[in-house]
């Protein structure tokens, strides 16, 4: 399957601006699959760009048929499309309610099509249930509840997993869970990005600050009435002590939940034009590790489109001269929790629940294959003679395993590479050897073609495309195939993994070469 970046490059005006839409909608739509409820705050802060440039759920539905048709129709199958576009459907719908205004570039698209006589209202009675789902899960937010209330309360309704089913949720008291939950995500990312609103999303004290308030108060109030016999000065001053550390922990956690609700970055990475024109170093490799992370969760839970954009990114990265430790250091701990989110309702790529290989010591590791296998390609890092340990994350292993990192694990993984590339270019060298020597044998027959030499590209091994394995006979010993070997040993499924990755890496290499090398004379 060819990269999805094998497309034409994205160029100004409104094709260019609706495949970068796709893009990034999809990255962070299969990143959000596993749970991560910074995946789902990277959704619809896509989704709200898209709206604020005119976009509607119609627009996004052929969006999605043309993208899907361009990758041999195995993008996203009929359930995988429809649960996106509910949930597309969904933010639009909350923004229209709280009034975020559109872009000049935005209200002139929707004239445009209503002058070409789209854009009508879908008025239907399903449309029409789905915005008083909506209106209720809006007021219930400008009501005080945020994401951090609404989580407490949907893990007593038995939900804490996500696994409604098992704890004996019905599948549409399910779905509504989700889309109060995503409609409370919608209105704090636009709370917290400084988007203007027609109704005001300052939410007010909540119950549980209210019922603080009042207990400090009588607290207060009982220690100034036992302090009059002794001293009443030194009580009412203990009080006011008490009331103000209250109130500076209830803005605290406060300011928690709203720094949380920022996602830098990913708007910016999914933008070649506005990422071309940012002068900050930091903020572009910002940016880059954004957008890698999106792509490696979905990557880790077997999306191919996902798995290319990761290793497309991370030779670009390589070819700025960003060493992998810089690109690493830019995520924080908590944006690797697979916890909080929106929870899968897309047909799984894997069963069971999320995926244990979407962690940060994983993400490391790919990173850093990605890395030595460029280098061992022979591909030139810009710098790399002033700095060492450029090719892979130092760090990882002791920060978020607990176990020592050493130059010892590069070696490993450098050797690692090394037998995986061979073993390519073996299978390549045997594939040619094959078909030379069936094309000398049928040189002298008058049916051969010309057709018969193309090269025929082989699928990438390994999870994210799972080719059947091929029998190789071996004496003396009796060999069974296990075919559900990768769904029940993650030991297997990272390996099968690592392997895919160090493939396709060399695969968009070898494809760059070619087409820039000079045609024969």
């Amino acid at each position: 399957m060819p990269s999805p970046q094998a497309a034409p490059p994205e160029s100004d005006g409104e094709a260019g601006q609706e495949r970068r839409f796709v893009r990034s909608l999809l990255l962070a739509w299969f990143a959000s699959q596993n749970r991560s409820l910074f995946a789902a705050r990277c959704l619809v802060e896509v989704v709200i760009e898209m709206y604020r440039e005119g976009v509607t759920v119609d627009d996004v539905a052929v969006m999605l048929s043309l993208a899907s048709l361009q990758q041999g129709g195995k993008l996203l199958q009929a359930a995988d499309q429809d649960a996106l576009l509910s949930y597309v459907a969904v933010v639009i719908m909350a923004l229209e309610m709280v009034g975020v205004p559109l872009l000049p570039e935005g209200q002139e698209r929707r004239q445009r099509k209503e002058e070409e006589g789209g854009g009508q209202e879908d008025n239907s009675s399903m449309s029409q249930g789905l915005k008083g789902f909506v209106k209720i899960a809006v007021d219930q937010f400008l009501a005080g509840t945020d994401l951090y209330r609404l989580q407490l309360q949907q893990s007593m309704a038995g939900d804490s997993a996500g696994e409604g089913d098992a704890a004996g949720v019905s599948p549409a008291v399910r779905m509504l869970q989700q889309n109060t939950r995503l409609v409370i995500i919608t209105l704090e990312v636009v709370r917290d990005s400084g988007i203007p609103t027609v109704v005001p999303l300052d939410q007010p004290r909540t119950a549980g600050s209210a019922e603080g308030e009042t207990a400090a108060a009588g607290t207060a109030g009982a220690a100034e009435e036992e302090a009059t016999a002794v001293d009443s000065a030194a009580a009412a001053e203990q009080a006011a002590e008490q009331a103000a550390a209250q109130g500076q922990q209830e803005e605290g956690q406060q300011a928690v939940r709203r720094s949380a609700g920022v996602v830098p970055g990913f708007a910016l990475a999914c933008d070649p034009v506005r990422l071309a024109r940012c002068d900050s170093k930091d903020a572009q490799q910002r940016a880059a590790a954004v957008r890698l992370l999106i792509s490696f969760m979905g990557a880790a839970q077997g999306w191919l489109y996902s798995a290319w954009d990761f290793v497309e990114q991370c030779t670009e990265c390589y070819s700025y001269g960003w060493t992998a430790d810089e690109v690493f250091s830019r995520l924080n701990d908590e944006e690797f929790a697979q916890s909080g989110g929106m929870p899968g309702i897309s047909l799984a790529r894997q069963a069971g629940g999320p995926n244990p290989n979407v962690s940060a010591l994983v993400f490391a590791r790919w990173i850093s294959l990605c890395y030595i296998t460029l280098a061992q390609l022979r591909v030139v890092f810009p710098g790399a003679l002033g700095q060492d340990g450029w090719a892979w994350v130092s760090g990882a292993a002791a920060a978020h395993d607990g176990s020592e990192s050493t130059t010892l694990e590069a070696y490993g993984l450098a050797d690692f590479v090394v037998h995986t590339i061979r073993n390519e270019d073996a299978k390549e060298a045997a594939t040619a050897s094959l078909a030379a020597a069936a094309r000398g044998s049928t040189s002298s027959s008058s049916g051969s073609s010309d057709g018969g030499e193309e090269e025929v590209e082989r699928p990438v091994e390994g999870v994210l495309s799972r080719p059947p394995l091929a029998e190789q006979p071996r004496e003396g010993f009796v060999v069974v195939q296990d075919d559900g070997l990768l769904a029940t040993s993650p030991t297997a499924l990272l390996m099968s993994q690592q392997i895919s990755l160090i493939q396709m890496t060399r695969q968009l290499l070898l494809q760059e070469r070619a087409r820039v090398a000079p045609l024969p004379s």
